[in-house]
């Protein structure tokens, strides 16, 4: 998710079509919708009967601030209900640094500040309404907990919401790659400047697109995407349980670390990334959407455990 007010302004319509049309590519959110409902739909197919059970029971009570109209289909409305923390965001301001984290990643001599990572963030997040959801208790808060968990899960695991590249240039960081431009080239040779961050958001242009006025994507685009995703990381790899469904913090190492290695690998502010960055990347961004999947189902799977 973008960090910064007027490109929510622009995802609510408060500015006009044409300040829209200059920075709609700066302005993703997350994995972008679509990859936050591929994280979604991987993880109902894999919840346990207890789980399923408590997950639509608490997305059927409707919540304040109330986000788009949610389906009446259970695994679609647990799709939809991946975005609604990006959705009102600018009514829950005080969510807003929970979305990331900023784990510092010098990229030069440059001292990382003493005040990252910011003691609001994803992990703490996390761990707060991991918390409420385990207590029980009301269901409102419940209701509302459930939702933030699905979302940021999806945001931990996108590198670029935990590291900011500290430099010279950017002694403060680049704010996990909003302040980092890269130009992106067409067959036509046309360039297009985006931040890299946004990049990231949209799995490297290959996420289904939004529809009209920041719409999430027709719901049918969404399994042979998840497809794809899918395809080459099975929910058997090892590595994705290391640590437990609770080990937010060693997630967000995963991605910090990704981030050096594949989101900042031999890339430079104004490039152009290569054939090769792109297709490393594009495979980083499919794993790691695919692995929060996983972890999401294991995390609920483990909060809310079959009995039998």
């Amino acid at each position: 998710m973008e960090r910064h007010s007027n490109e929510l302004k622009i995802r609510f319509g408060v500015w006009g079509a044409a300040a829209a049309m200059v920075l709609a590519p700066a302005s993703a959110f997350g994995w972008r919708d679509a990859g936050h409902e591929i994280v979604a739909a991987a993880a109902y197919g894999r919840l346990n009967k207890k789980a399923r059970v408590e997950v639509d029971r608490l997305l059927s009570i409707a919540i304040t601030p109330a986000g788009r109209m949610e389906p009446a289909d259970p695994a679609k409305r647990f799709m939809h209900a991946s975005h609604w923390a990006d959705d009102v965001r600018s009514r829950l301001p005080e969510t807003a640094p929970e979305h990331y984290i900023d784990l510092p990643m010098p990229s030069d001599p440059t001292p990382p500040p003493d005040d990252l990572p910011e003691p609001d963030n994803v992990v703490v997040a996390l761990g707060k309404y991991v918390k409420t959801l385990r207590a029980g208790g009301d269901d409102a808060q419940s209701a509302r907990s459930l939702r933030l968990v699905v979302h940021f899960v999806g945001d931990i695991h996108q590198p670029l919401h935990c590291a900011t590249r500290i430099s010279h240039e950017l002694p403060k960081g680049d704010r996990g790659g909003n302040l980092f431009f890269v130009n992106l080239r067409d067959g036509t040779g046309t360039s297009q400047r985006v931040k890299l961050h946004a990049y990231w958001d949209d799995g490297l242009g290959t996420l289904p697109k939004e529809g009209p006025g920041f719409a999430p994507p027709p719901d049918e685009e969404i399994p042979p995407a998840m497809a794809e995703v899918l395809q080459g990381h099975p929910d058997t790899n090892p590595e994705i349980s290391a640590g437990g469904p609770f080990y937010f913090h060693g997630w967000a190492e995963e991605s910090k670390e990704l981030a050096r290695e594949a989101a900042y690998a031999k890339l430079k502010p104004e490039d152009s990334p290569s054939a090769v960055y792109i297709t490393k990347g594009t495979e980083v961004a499919r794993r790691r959407i695919a692995w929060a999947g996983y972890r999401l189902a294991a995390l609920l799977n483990a909060i809310w455990p079959d009995q039998n």
